[in-house]
């Protein structure tokens, strides 16, 4: 059967179309065949142009050496792009030079350095490796490949799927200004309905491998003619939060005062003195019983730290984890029956959900050993399946047989074997399409409710936070800078961080282009005073003696308008969000 069949649309000059459908739909299939990249068992018929060439009828020499210079790709996941081995520098290099034998390696530097600039990277990033770099610098030096040598088209497939709201508005209008000097047209792939309507021109939407409708941006939000497009670009605009009732009741989870540091070596700076990082810096926290708290922030905040400490993962260096009322600091002293107990209260289900499951193993063969370890009375692996949707067929599918959301369900069932009290989810929907992403936390919320679960939420799409969680705890660097009641905090932010961290959320509206987004400061944060006071909005606004006060005051949470808040100008009235 083939994965696409007649698919037709153009991208014209400077113009920037994107591509949406659910997964399956073909689109990184459609992407591939206009690179030349679909694998040697693929059939490709039909005809695709760039600026009159053929590029179905060249060698592959011939599409090798078109390739990277007239036509370039952005991929998903730079991990897997970006050979390890290989200096930032040394890539940029040979992007360059391979295009262009001409040019020396001093030429090549200098130009590798103008690209750094381009994107929004500072100079050391030349000599690290991509391992030594966030998500979202991995993404920026990706750009950087792709447009070393001015490219007609760019193709980038999802390149800010798993990555935060603030990076990935960083990351989007790198993209966009790097096209824009290398004068290239984009063709963009997306799941996301935001992203859609504040950087697209037109939209060709796919669906099971064929074109059902076309069209510029603002007509296809306004008057879509078909129900799948209007579904697609709306299945992402929760109306609601889940409840404005704050969750009161016995705690399920507690973390007092809890600290954790990760040391490293900087190997692209002078210093060669490990350096400390604050993953959790005097994290507190409570989730009463039945109720679920999202934890939020950028990339490094020390979310999945604190997910991984509440799951006995990581054990804190100082303070309390108290959960379903036994201290995890204590599980190495316990003994393995008691250890089992406890891990059979607490899951954990992966943001990455295909790594997470043995490949080697069937569904059934992975359900049963969860089922076996747990101990598990009265449950199988079609019941454990049903739990959550899923067909007993599938039960003797390998992982790499499944798709995105069936694997993150086989995850979520996983978890949910041994019939646990805490359910810790990292990320569960990051990587998945608006549809499945809705119904997977329609599903997540169901079982919640069926099963009485207390839940820990990690997500970055505040859409998802307002509309699946009670509570929610801004982190930034290690600390909880504002929590509380998801509504309260979601549409009152009090802290200037939370407040940017809305600002940067893409607007489901053509009408409402997103606004230039800075730099984030990769730079250690201070050492004294207010770790945000660099990226603050609201101090550039202050006095001098007031914002005196954020350069050598750690400010310390406060009750503040039904929220806990670590900022002294939390009461300064500033024009809300919309």
């Amino acid at each position: 059967m083939p994965a696409v069949r007649d698919v037709s649309f153009t991208v014209g000059a400077d113009e920037v179309v994107a591509l949406v459908g659910e997964s399956g739909a073909g689109k990184t299939t459609t992407a591939l065949a206009v690179l030349g990249l679909l694998p040697s068992s693929a059939r490709v018929r039909g005809s695709v142009r760039l600026e009159g060439t053929s590029l179905l009828d060249l060698s592959d020499r011939a599409f090798s050496a078109l390739r990277g210079a007239r036509i370039a790709m952005v991929f998903q996941d730079p991990r897997s792009a970006l050979p390890p081995v290989h200096r930032v520098g040394a890539l940029l290099v040979e992007a360059l030079q391979l295009h262009d034998r001409r040019l020396s390696r001093a030429a090549a530097l200098a130009r590798a350095a103008q690209l750094c600039t381009l994107v929004g990277l500072p100079g050391r990033t030349l000599d690290a490796y991509p391992h030594q770099l966030s998500g979202g610098q991995r993404q920026r030096v990706l750009v950087a490949v792709a447009v070393a040598n001015r490219p007609r088209l760019i193709v980038a497939d999802e390149p800010t799927s798993s990555l935060d709201v603030t990076v990935q508005a960083q990351v989007l209008e790198v993209l966009h200004r790097a096209r824009e000097a290398a004068g290239a047209s984009l063709l963009l792939i997306t799941h996301d309905p935001g992203v859609v309507a504040g950087h697209a021109d037109r939209v060709v939407v796919l669906r099971d491998g064929q074109v059902v409708e076309q069209g510029d941006v603002t007509t296809l939000f306004d008057a879509p003619r078909q129900d799948y497009t209007a579904r697609l670009l709306r299945a992402e605009a929760f109306a609601a939060t889940r409840s404005e009732v704050e969750p009161t009741g016995p705690a399920a989870v507690e973390l007092v005062d809890v600290h954790r540091t990760f040391r490293s070596r900087s190997r692209w700076t002078a210093r060669a003195a490990d350096e400390a990082v604050a993953a959790m810096d005097g994290v507190s926290l409570v989730v009463p019983r039945g109720a679920t708290l999202a934890l939020v922030g950028e990339s490094g905040s020390g979310k999945t730290t604190t997910a991984l400490a509440i799951a006995s993962l990581e054990p804190p260096e100082a303070g309390t984890v108290r959960v379903v009322g036994t201290d995890v600091s204590t599980v190495p002293q316990l003994g393995r029956a008691e250890r089992l107990a406890l891990r059979r209260r607490v899951q954990l289900v992966f943001q990455d959900a295909g790594g997470s499951l043995d490949p080697r193993m069937t569904v059934r063969q992975a359900l049963a050993e969860g089922l076996r370890a747990s101990a598990a009375t009265g449950a199988d692996v079609a019941g454990v399946l049903r739990l959550v949707g899923l067909p007993a067929a599938l039960a003797d599918r390998y992982p790499h047989e499944l798709s995105g959301g069936q694997l993150q369900r086989v995850a979520l069932a996983r978890a949910l074997a041994s019939r646990p009290e805490v359910l810790v989810l990292d990320e569960p929907v990051s990587a998945l399409d608006a549809p499945v992403r809705a119904e997977l936390l329609a599903l997540v919320d169901r079982l919640r409710d069926e099963l009485r679960l207390t839940c820990v939420l990690v997500a970055h799409d505040l859409g998802v936070v307002r509309a699946h969680a009670e509570l929610v705890a801004v982190m930034y660097r290690g600390r909880v800078v504002e929590q509380g009641p998801a509504h309260v905090v979601l549409d009152d932010p009090r802290h200037p961080y939370t407040r940017a961290l809305l600002a940067a959320v893409p607007v489901a509206d053509p009408r409402v282009r997103p606004a230039p987004v800075p730099l984030l400061d990769d730079d250690a944060p201070p050492t004294a005073g207010c770790r945000f006071r660099h990226r603050c909005a609201l101090r550039a606004a202050l006095p001098g003696d007031l914002a005196q006060q954020c350069t050598q005051v750690d400010p310390v949470s406060r009750r503040t308008e039904g929220r806990d808040v670590a900022c002294h100008h939390a009461d300064v009235p500033v024009q809300r969000h919309p």
